[in-house]
């Protein structure tokens, strides 16, 4: 008798096809986080609901020196949840199976800190020079894989010191341009998440 098996019958001692929860593995998601400075309500939400959308893992608020807007710290835990709200139900809109993790303010210092769990951290710079890689350039430079763990960290509206920009450097960051345009803060970030998760092939990108 051939040993294939008969379609709808299981092997002695096997359990029948339909007694088995198949389960698929999920696939695997680029690990994108986003530290965004603090700007103004409406666009620091604003960019929080559409990098959300786009699949960012974590994201990051944190307080420079060029900042327009300081939390008060009896405000910042009543500001912090209505930040997750709007990731829950963003994500769950978008079909998203869980919303990036959503911290709490820190300053730059505690940032620098922090960002030594990633394996790549990318600073956007609105005063990088020429010599300055992109996102894309970066992330191959590094050896990012569809698996790295990747921060990208964006300044407020007047833009990050050179001071601070050394200090995350100090941390392992590398500076990468978004290009010549003159961008706001919340179209910064978006672009950079965007750009990023392209290039470790989500959005329809292709993992190099």
């Amino acid at each position: 008798m051939s040993g294939r098996r008969t379609p709808g019958h299981a092997a002695s001692g096997e359990e029948p096809a339909e007694g088995r929860e198949c389960v698929e593995a999920a696939p695997q998601r680029p690990r994108v986080a986003l530290a965004a400075a603090l700007t103004r309500r409406e666009r620091w939400e604003t960019a929080l609901q559409k990098v959300t959308e786009l699949g960012v893992s974590e994201v990051l608020p944190f307080v420079a020196s060029r900042c327009v807007v300081r939390l008060d710290p009896r405000r910042s835990k009543t500001r912090v949840e209505r930040w997750r709200r709007i990731a829950q139900e963003v994500a769950a809109r978008s079909q998203r199976p869980e919303p990036p993790l959503v911290h709490e303010p820190v300053k730059l210092r505690q940032l620098q800190s922090d960002s030594r769990r990633f394996d790549v951290v990318l600073v956007a710079w609105e005063e990088a020079g020429p010599e300055a890689p992109g996102i894309g350039e970066a992330l191959r430079a590094a050896g990012a894989g569809p698996t790295a763990n990747v921060l990208l960290i964006v300044g407020p509206e007047d833009g990050l010191t050179s001071q601070e920009v050394g200090v995350l450097q100090g941390a392992g960051a590398v500076v990468v341009t978004l290009g010549d345009r003159v961008l706001r803060t919340e179209t910064a970030a978006i672009a950079a998440v965007t750009l990023a998760i392209y290039e470790m092939g989500g959005l329809g990108g292709r993992a190099r």
